[in-house]
């Protein structure tokens, strides 16, 4: 799973970029868009929005149909799905640990597009039933405190980030100009606040992803991994 604390930290870019890498080395790899809130994944790859995600935790849709081929021929999206105004209930469900164990059998990497810790309840919810987070931070945009306090969500729940990755420029942070629009309180359970985003908030930049397709995905500024 990847994470961040704050909207604007580039993870949905940057774990696009990953699960074209891993599937540029021909691993079997399944990228899950579970930011219902505001997601973004399958616009980056330029593929529908639904069925995905809530589809098959609502029972709705078969799984087979919410898995989406892209043009590297290992690597698949699962989008978002049908829009719910209960996201952090549904994955709440018994659901979600059922799908990842089906994820875990056809797939050999599963990435999951989390929502911002500091934002929702969300990323706490999926992160007690992945093998690891990682937790994207633009280091021009956060503060010391913000990582911290984005850390004390994950110890709360007893997980520990298996890294953290140091993103950004400060060119890049301009790009990011929708983080203010990404409020805890305007980041909330009502079926109209798409609308509004999608209105002004500029989307991460998918020229990146369109460049690594066939090439060299673009890579983060550093990783490093916590002791």
């Amino acid at each position: 799973m990847m994470t961040s604390p704050h909207p604007g930290d580039g993870k949905s870019t940057t774990i696009s970029n990953l699960a074209i890498s891993l599937a540029q080395t021909g691993k079997r790899v399944l990228l899950i868009d579970a930011d219902m809130r505001r997601p973004v994944i399958a616009g980056l790859f330029g593929l529908e929005g639904e069925p995905g995600l809530t589809n098959v935790l609502f029972d709705s849709t078969q799984f087979d149909k919410c898995i989406q081929s892209t043009p590297i021929e290992t690597l698949s999206v699962m989008a978002h799905g049908s829009r719910t105004s209960e996201p952090a209930e549904l994955l709440e469900s018994f659901r979600l640990s059922g799908l990842l164990r089906s994820c875990e059998q056809r797939f050999d990497i599963v990435l999951v597009d989390a929502p911002p810790l500091l934002a929702v309840a969300d990323p706490a919810i999926i992160a007690p039933q992945v093998d690891g987070v990682l937790m994207t931070v633009r280091v021009l945009k956060n503060n010391r405190r913000s990582v911290e306090r984005a850390g004390n969500v994950l110890e709360e729940i007893g997980v520990t980030p298996t890294a953290i990755i140091v993103n950004g420029s400060d060119a890049e942070s301009k790009a990011y100009g929708y983080s203010n629009h990404y409020r805890s309180e305007e980041y909330s359970y009502t079926p109209y606040y798409h609308d509004t985003y999608a209105a002004s908030d500029p989307q991460p930049n998918s020229i990146r992803l369109q460049n690594a397709v066939g090439s060299q995905p673009v890579q983060p500024t550093k990783l490093m991994s916590r002791s």
